[in-house]
């Protein structure tokens, strides 16, 4: 979800739990983006926990990697979940460490919502982990401000380090 103010929270679940069905389980981890306070959040329900990142006035840190060679390709628009959304297909090749291996390479797609201006569908899959593909998706939509307490750690939530 996201406000007005820009706050972004993301709620992950575990695909493969059981118990989880429809309404019935917790995340797994929430993460929690307030830009005002340059903050990252992440909640762990399961363990009552927080941890809290902090950064400077300037951009947000970025790690850096191997970009390796990229090409992207624009996707036709369809209708995700009762939202439109045009998509963005990348792929990037990371040659092998002195070429003795197979290439890596990873294929994202990404489905924006070019009225709401946000991201409707992220898929990425990378070659060395077989099928293994990760997925974030919006599955429900509520175009309402939500409430301002789902951007705070809870009072009963230990901050950890």
């Amino acid at each position: 979800m996201r406000d007005s103010q820009g706050r972004t929270r993301v709620e992950s679940f575990a695909s493969e739990d059981p118990n989880c069905g429809e309404g019935r389980c917790k995340p797994n981890v929430v993460n929690l983006y307030v830009p005002l306070r340059h903050e990252f959040i992440q909640l762990f329900p399961g363990r009552k926990t927080a941890s809290v990142q902090s950064w400077g006035t300037g951009p947000v840190p970025t790690h850096g990697q191997d970009v390796g060679k990229t090409t992207s390709e624009n996707l036709p628009g369809q209708t995700i979940n009762g939202i439109y959304a045009v998509g963005t297909r990348t792929r990037r090749v990371i040659a092998s460490d002195g070429g003795n291996g197979r290439d890596t390479v990873d294929v994202g797609e990404k489905w924006v919502s070019p009225d709401l201006k946000i991201v409707v569908l992220d898929k990425y899959r990378n070659s060395n982990t077989g099928s293994y593909e990760t997925v974030s998706e919006i599955r429900q939509l509520e175009r309402t401000e939500p409430d301002a307490a789902l951007f705070e750690i809870p009072a009963d939530y230990k901050i950890v380090k």
